[in-house]
């Protein structure tokens, strides 16, 4: 299961990372970048902390069968909480890309 998990773990980077880009302006895409960066980054370090104060509370090292359990809800939380944003995201950045796509055939034109 956690082999699953690892093959599809950061296949939502390359394209919140090029909606970024592509939606922000020249002279604040790398802060963007960044602070997307760093908000993930945050998010990941809280996950971990809480995944051990999990782990301790519920005595997994008395019952290792917990381990599992626990990893599978943690990353079942953090997939399926992230698919309406990541569904809400596309849903933008395609409403986004068409309104540009139109303004540069009003300037052609």
């Amino acid at each position: 299961m956690l082999g699953l998990e690892y093959l599809f773990a950061e296949s939502w980077l390359g394209p919140s990372i090029t909606m970024v880009i592509n939606t922000i302006s020249p002279e604040n895409k790398g802060f963007a970048v960044s602070a997307y960066l760093f908000f993930a980054t945050v998010a990941g370090t809280i996950a971990t902390e809480l995944l051990g104060v999990l782990q301790t509370q519920l005595k997994a090292k008395e019952n290792p069968e917990l381990y599992g359990y626990i990893l599978f809800a943690f990353v079942l939380f953090s997939y399926a909480g992230s698919i309406p944003f990541m569904w809400l995201a596309g849903r933008h950045y395609t409403a986004f890309k068409i309104k540009e796509d139109e303004e540069k055939e009003r300037k052609k034109i």
